[in-house]
């Protein structure tokens, strides 16, 4: 349902997700959507002060000004 959620509603806004990073190491960003395509997300991420790319599929919940959506 994250997937869905980031797919569809929130390019060019700044949200916080639960991310399933490499090796398996859960972190939580806040982070600004640039642009969302073939399964990636290229976002600015507040706590790296760097541009990052994110799976979608590894993003477990995505939070917005409307609430919390997880997958």
């Amino acid at each position: 349902m994250a997937a869905y959620y980031v797919n569809g509603q929130i390019e060019d806004q700044t949200v916080e997700i639960i991310y399933l990073g490499t090796g398996g190491r859960i972190t939580q960003r806040r982070i600004k959507i640039r642009q969302i395509r073939d399964g990636v997300a290229k976002a600015y991420c507040w706590q790296r002060k760097a541009p990052r790319t994110f799976k979608i599929e590894n993003i477990l919940a995505v939070q917005s000004m409307g609430g919390v959506q997880s997958a």
